[in-house]
């Protein structure tokens, strides 16, 4: 899942990637790395829609549920203040995109 150019600016990332011999590995900056390893820890958190389709129902990941962001921050030994959030919501918002444009209707 690649970002947009304005989402990799709002996160101060670039252009370049470490090399690396793994396809799926992504650079983190480290101002980053406290948004990247809450996304990660919610991954479980993400609310869902259930869409009609004649082979069966799909589920739609919408949003992340934000109630529980605090505690699953807490966990982590991280203060869940507007930078933060900001930078989630900004991962969010990629990866929501990435899974829409995965589900092909």
């Amino acid at each position: 899942m690649g970002l947009s150019p304005e989402a990799a600016a709002r996160l101060g990332a670039t252009a370049e990637t470490a090399e690396s011999d793994d396809d799926d590995a992504i650079e983190v900056l480290a101002e980053n790395e406290d948004a990247v390893r809450l996304f990660l820890a919610a991954g479980t958190q993400w609310r869902v829609a259930v869409l009609p389709h004649p082979k069966g129902a799909i589920l739609m990941r919408t949003a992340l549920d934000y109630a529980v962001l605090p505690v699953v921050a807490g966990a982590l030994g991280l203060t869940l203040d507007a930078d933060l959030l900001d930078q989630l919501q900004t991962i969010e918002a990629e990866a929501a995109h990435a899974m829409a444009q995965a589900v092909r209707l």
